[in-house]
């Protein structure tokens, strides 16, 4: 089994990764637990040696300086669960290059995460 926290403001987005894992699990046959904050300061609280990967919203917070927040979490978070895979996913791709920098190895425009075949080939990988 792998654990995934989803960290992101938008339910929308929420909806369309868990689908998107449940179809991956569907046809797979593997198990995924998906974990769900809204806000980086709820993501803290979940964080875990058990989670294996971390699908990271650049514009999380509603505070003036979301990006800032959103990579200080990633540094944070690093430091607890330093083997998850860590992937960036924003509006934009200056905000996934600053997500790089503080530790994310992988970046999705959201545009290409309602697609989904970026995202299933990350659990693809995942579980290789």
């Amino acid at each position: 089994m792998k654990t995934i926290l989803l960290v992101d403001d938008d339910s929308r987005i929420h909806t369309i990764v868990a689908a998107y894992v449940n179809r991956f699990v569907l046809t797979s046959g593997k198990t995924v637990c998906l974990l769900s904050a809204y806000s980086t300061s709820e993501a803290l609280e979940l964080l875990s040696p058990a989670i294996d990967c971390v699908l990271q919203d650049g514009e999380v917070d509603a505070v003036r300086d979301s990006i800032a927040a959103s990579v200080r979490f990633v540094r944070e978070a690093r430091e607890i669960i330093p083997a998850a895979v860590f992937v960036a996913i924003s509006m934009s791709d200056e905000n996934n290059d600053l997500l790089l920098e503080a530790g994310c190895q992988q970046s999705l425009v959201k545009h290409e995460l309602v697609r989904g075949g970026p995202l299933l080939g990350i659990l693809t990988k995942l579980f290789s």
